[in-house]
């Protein structure tokens, strides 16, 4: 099989890490080119590169492959040609957040494209969102702004629109693509590569503090990642406060970060929590070596897999998680889970106890290492995406009819909720041998898909 694989892949780019370890493995039974936007300080890899830009010109090359994949997550700048591409060249979409609606505004804020946005939000939530009349300086409310609200609105079912099929990584999000879009959709974990190496740094060259119990988070210091939570807990509690170290490592430049900052003064915190910024893989590699145990709550969830607890998990840490998305998803033995409405008084019984417990540290470690390496292989990852996409060489049939089908009822005018198309779906499933339904016809004819 001869596989084109759209990615990010520059080298801060955690996409573009998950890409060269999968594609690596799946070069050892197939043939596979990486394409991508980006042009330097790219990961290593022996594959063959292609470099595409802005321009279409390069779509009539994709008929040369057998399958395409395109990978896309939440950021404009890494995704946006990608996902331009997958318009015009039907593949399976390797689809990484739940909530794309921050992309999406990459490029219609971007382009003060007001109404192509208004008719997406109503394609998929109906007549009554959020979305006020008046364009971009009108009355309007600004979805993307508020976490609490953009994930009733995520506009993860507007990217998937030149999909042919859907790759994720955790039930989640498969059951809200199936329940959305009627495409094949398969749940495979996220592969990560975490190697176990010596730190560079020792703890004392880090600062920590002797005796005291390294606590890290990983990630850019946003509302999501629930910093200020963790910095409330240790705020109001001064016998656990005094005796750790709370470290945040990830980008720190933001308004956002900077009122966190503030807090933990205020908290009078300095001497408890330090805010690392930007730290490259040697540097997250010691705060991870050295930690005790790791923090990793997100509200609302957002993502559709989590790389830092990937990461934490294979490295054999304990975690302290909230329970939600996939982190719901992982083993209870593996984690230590925060129900978002008992958010702090839970967050504050998980942080005594792993305290004061190292061996359940240790228990709840061993068996996120082995839970980690048996799903989070680049191989096991290959393999399932190649038992996917021979599933979907049967479906090909059903899958063009009905796209080429939703095409012509669309130009006659047909909308989803007309009973023509049940009538046309039964015909369908004759000649397919019942392979075919209405509500898949129904989603299709919504959706607006191009015809690869």
């Amino acid at each position: 099989m001869k596989i084109a694989w759209f990615t990010p892949f520059h080298r801060k780019s955690a996409i573009g890490k998950v890409s060269q370890a999968v594609t690596r493995e799946l070069a050892r039974s197939q043939q596979v080119d990486i394409w991508t936007a980006d042009e330097e300080n790219l990961h290593e890899t022996s594959l063959r590169v292609v470099r595409f830009g802005g321009l279409s010109s390069h779509v009539k090359w994709l008929k040369e492959y057998d399958l395409v994949v395109y990978n896309l997550g939440n950021h404009y700048p890494n995704h946006g040609r990608i996902f331009q591409t997958s318009l015009q060249h039907s593949g399976v979409v390797v689809l990484h957040d739940f909530v794309m609606h921050h992309f999406l505004m990459g490029h219609y804020l971007g382009n003060r494209l007001f109404q192509e946005y208004s008719d997406a939000m109503r394609r998929w939530y109906g007549a009554d969102v959020p979305v006020a009349e008046g364009g971009w300086t009108g009355p309007l409310f600004r979805v993307w702004e508020r976490d609490a609200e953009v994930v009733q609105y995520p506009l993860f079912e507007e990217v998937l629109r030149g999909a042919k099929a859907v790759i994720v990584h955790s039930d989640f999000l498969r059951q809200r693509v199936e329940r959305a879009t009627g495409l094949p959709t398969a749940t495979i974990h996220l592969a990560w590569e975490a190697e176990r190496r010596a730190a560079t740094r020792s703890r004392a060259d880090l600062g920590i503090a002797e005796g005291r119990v390294l606590i890290v988070t990983v990630g850019d210091v946003n509302e999501n990642k629930r910093s200020e939570a963790m910095l409330r807990v240790l705020g109001a509690h001064a016998e656990i406060a005094s005796v750790v170290c709370y470290v945040v490592v990830g980008a720190c430049d933001t308004p956002f970060a900077e009122r966190m900052q503030a807090l933990c003064r205020e908290l009078k915190l300095e001497q408890t929590v330090r805010f690392t910024g930007y730290a490259d893989d040697d540097s997250l590699n010691d705060w991870l070596t050295h930690a005790d145990f790791c923090v990793n709550l997100r509200w609302p969830a957002m993502e559709g897999g989590s790389a830092s607890s990937a990461i934490q998990m294979l490295l054999g840490k304990a975690s302290i998680v909230t329970d939600t998305g996939v982190y719901t998803e992982l083993p209870d033995e593996c984690v230590l889970k925060v129900r978002p409405d008992h958010e702090l008084e839970d967050l504050a019984s998980h942080l005594r106890t792993l305290i004061r417990d190292r061996e359940l540290r240790q228990k709840i470690g061993d068996a996120a290492g082995r839970f980690a390496s048996a799903n989070f292989s680049p191989a096991t990852y290959a393999r399932k995406f190649l038992e996917f996409a021979t599933a979907l060489a049967a479906y090909e049939p059903a899958y063009r009819l009905s796209n080429t089908v939703a095409a012509e009822l669309r130009a006659m005018g047909v909308s989803p909720e007309m009973a023509i198309i049940d009538t046309v779906a039964r015909e369908g499933a004759t000649i397919l041998d019942g392979d075919y339904d209405a509500p898949v016809l129904r989603k299709y004819t919504l959706r607006g898909r191009p015809i690869a």
